[in-house]
């Protein structure tokens, strides 16, 4: 995460307990942190070039 920071400072990274590669995309708390970031990236909210 640090090593991401350097380059986005507004980085973030989200955690689900007892998730992992295969049951992360099926959890509400997943579609709800994508969904999150979508927003802030269509409101102009992320830095440029962030999320494309």
């Amino acid at each position: 995460m640090a090593r991401a920071r350097a380059v986005w400072p507004q980085a973030e990274e989200v955690v689900l307990p007892g998730a992992d590669h295969f049951t992360t995309p099926s959890r509400p708390e997943f579609a709800g942190a994508v969904l999150a970031f979508l927003r802030r990236a269509r409101q102009g909210a992320l830095p440029e070039g962030a999320g494309r």
